[in-house]
């Protein structure tokens, strides 16, 4: 064949498929830069003192994605660009939101990592999901401060985007099969054990007996959405002992006219089974022969008025309480340096702010959070937890999340 004629076929073909793409898929790629200034006073438990700090950085929510559908098809990429305080556990370069990615040099400390990657495609009966994003459990908040903290780990349920398999029915329920995530401690430091078994050694390995399952149903009433679901996992700890973990949970969301409000609640046992920090400060398993069973109670409210169309007031509190046998009586060691629980353990973080369009998709968004964690049982500091009864916080922060869209 005639080479010339060869590259005319081609670029023929090349353009034609070009002008018929839009007909048949739809594509937006899209983005968010988002930089925190923010003064943050902490107060330190039992005379621990106090210290006042500025900081600037990128929050690690700065994100790039690409949204694609064609027909019953649709797929999420979505990158996050951040500064987050990055730690490292058995499974690799952990940020402060528990997303895992690679560190770059130069510039800061900056984490690239998966926010989502997942695709949905809509059946006669139902939509199949497949990939990593939202469980059906998380609502996130309007708290932007604070690494846009959004109430994680204060009553927002959240445990990462996790990688899923996900059936909803068209009436609304669903089957959700969650990536299982554990954090058991051993001696005094907490490792993820869910993401890679193959780099723990077999003293530290864990096998997952049931996965973790989410099984739950989403409707809409008026201005209202709304949801119910119960989630559980079972599996071998460390030292061969079988471990239930289970958690019952509810949601909505409401909006009327300028007003909008959320609620997020749950109650279950050994959240940190579940992959949970910091919910209610509940604290491991006791070591010996058997399991000690922590209960923990979460909620979370927020409430939000526009009171123009470029100022948006928005307010919230979220956080849990946690108890056991072992905190009511003192007589059961748990892992955590030998220290005796002496709870019930509790925290909250509470934030109000104010939502300020600039211009087009540029915000500005002042902001105070009041985060308390002086009663909670387990104080994570990157990526350890410190031993039972120390030191918690208090913390005031006070700034403003600098953001543009495009």
């Amino acid at each position: 064949m005639n080479v010339k004629k060869t590259v005319a076929i081609a670029a023929t073909t090349g353009l034609l498929t070009a002008l018929a793409l839009p007909a048949l898929a739809d594509t937006e790629v899209y983005g968010s830069l988002r930089t925190s200034t923010a003064w943050t006073h902490t107060v330190v438990a039992n005379g621990g003192g106090t210290n006042t700090n500025f900081d600037i950085g990128n929050d690690e929510t700065s994100r790039l994605g690409v949204k694609y559908s064609a027909g019953n098809f649709f797929a999420n990429i979505e990158l996050g660009i951040g500064d987050p305080n990055v730690i490292d556990n058995a499974a690799g370069p952990v940020g402060s939101l528990g997303a895992t990615g690679w560190l770059s040099s130069g510039g800061g400390l900056t984490t690239v990592y998966t926010r989502h990657a997942y695709g949905t495609y809509k059946f006669d009966v139902g939509t199949l999901l497949v990939g990593q994003t939202w469980d059906p459990y998380t609502v996130i908040s309007e708290q932007h401060l604070n690494a846009e903290e959004g109430n994680c780990f204060f009553g927002a349920l959240y445990d990462g985007r996790m990688p899923q398999v996900k059936f909803t029915l068209n009436n609304g329920l669903y089957i959700d099969i969650i990536r299982s995530q554990s954090y058991q401690t051993i001696g005094t430091q907490s490792a993820n054990l869910g993401s890679i078994p193959s780099m723990l050694s077999s003293s530290n390995y864990q096998a997952f007996v049931i996965p973790k399952l989410a099984i739950g149903y989403d409707g809409k009433a008026g201005g209202a959405t709304f949801g119910v679901g119960v989630l559980g996992q079972t599996f071998k700890d460390a030292f061969n002992r079988t471990e239930n973990a289970g958690m019952l949970y509810a949601h909505s969301k409401y909006v009327a006219g300028p007003f909008d409000a959320l609620v997020n609640a749950s109650v279950g046992v050994n959240y940190d089974a579940l992959g949970f920090l910091f919910e209610g400060g509940s604290y491991a398993a006791e070591t010996g022969t058997h399991v000690q069973n922590v209960t923990t109670f979460t909620g979370l409210v927020g409430v939000g008025y526009k009171a123009t169309d470029t100022v948006k007031f928005n307010a919230g509190i979220g956080g849990g309480s946690s108890s056991s046998k072992a905190a009511s009586d003192g007589s059961h060691v748990v892992n955590l340096g030998g220290h005796v629980v002496t709870g019930p353990s509790w925290s909250f973080d509470s934030y109000v702010n104010a939502m300020v369009t600039l211009a087009k998709n540029v915000y500005v968004i002042p902001e105070y959070d009041f985060i308390d964690t002086q009663k909670s049982q387990a104080n994570v500091v990157n990526g350890l937890n410190l031993p039972l009864n120390s030191n918690g916080a208090r913390n005031h922060v006070f700034g403003a999340q600098w953001r543009f869209d495009f």
